[in-house]
């Protein structure tokens, strides 16, 4: 697995599903006449409600596959050289594809705040959840690119 994280194919999906994280809401808003970017969440567009919700809880779902191969991939990598940071990497990667992509593609949250369901809840605390691991990743990936004499790549990160 670890020359997978080295090709091409794997830096071009990751770029591809990194983009869309923040691109396809941007284009799938303007199909969702009740949407407004300023007061709603992005989740909004995954609720029953809305038009797009296929294709906006089928890309959260891509995305947490994929992210969480990509954490994997980051462990078994980086799991020989640095062995404390490749658990933290995984970690913090690992639980925000799980919690704000896969979970939270399947449970879908409503267009009204008002109405709370267990499925709304489930998608809040783990998308919550999610979000806040990812904070850690750049910090970590940072670390790392240091231990691995890349003083540019760290200080970047």
């Amino acid at each position: 697995m670890g020359n997978i994280i080295t090709s091409k194919i794997f830096h071009s999906v990751m770029l591809f599903t990194v983009v869309g994280k923040f691109f396809l809401p941007w284009i799938l808003c303007r199909y969702y006449d009740g949407y407004n970017s300023k007061t709603m969440a992005m989740s909004a567009l995954g609720s029953l409600q809305s038009p797009v919700c296929v294709i906006y809880n089928t890309w959260l779902i891509w995305l947490g596959c994929f992210l969480a191969f990509a954490a994997a991939a980051y462990f078994f990598t980086t799991k020989k050289d640095f062995p404390i940071l490749s658990v933290l990497l995984l970690f913090s990667l690992g639980t925000f594809a799980v919690g704000a992509g896969l979970v939270s593609g399947i449970f879908h949250v409503n267009e009204n705040k008002d109405i709370v369901t267990a499925a709304s809840k489930v998608h809040g605390i783990s998308a919550a959840i999610g979000f806040m691991a990812l904070l850690f990743f750049p910090l970590l990936n940072g670390i790392l690119a240091f231990k691995q004499n890349n003083i540019i790549f760290g200080i970047v990160d």
